[in-house]
């Protein structure tokens, strides 16, 4: 009894915590179309950023532009929260010769991206995704692609 009452009052003093959540994973083509620039980038270096100190500043090195409009061909910085708690992003490979995909949106100029961001190693991509990314996605963006989880009994 006396484990209830303390449970009770404990659960009373607690505070409703939000936490960061992504709707799952999207196709590839569903994300090229929903995001304002895709390109494909190495990562070259961090810092927080000097105009806002709750964002993380990525510096790029942009390799081939997918998707962007006009003044964004050439995009040298991505800018995402300092904390997890908020979706930031926290790039974890070192090798800065690594290719990454990456489909980002554009606040106020400039480009940010965040834990649900699409994000992945260039050569993780099937051959199939990689032509998708640059010829078929663009010309396709009028169909709506769903990934549905298939449950398989034995």
């Amino acid at each position: 009894m006396f484990a209830l009452v303390v449970l009770l009052v404990l659960s009373c003093l607690s505070q409703e915590v939000w936490s960061c959540s992504c709707s799952g994973p999207r196709h590839p083509q569903s994300v090229y179309c929903d995001s304002a620039i895709v390109i494909r980038t190495k990562f070259v270096g961090q810092k927080v950023s000097e105009k806002n100190r709750t964002r993380m500043q990525y510096q790029i090195k942009t390799t081939k532009v997918f998707k962007a409009p006009e003044g964004f061909e050439d995009v040298q910085y991505l800018y995402t929260a300092t904390a997890e708690s908020l979706c930031g992003y926290q790039h974890t490979s070192t090798n800065k010769s690594e290719e990454f995909v990456l489909a980002g949106h554009i606040i106020d100029g400039e480009v940010f991206i965040n834990t649900c961001s699409y994000i992945a190693p260039w050569a993780s991509l099937t051959y199939c995704q990689k032509r998708g990314f640059m010829q078929m996605y663009a010309k396709n963006c009028e169909c709506t692609v769903r990934l549905h989880k298939v449950l398989i009994q034995w």
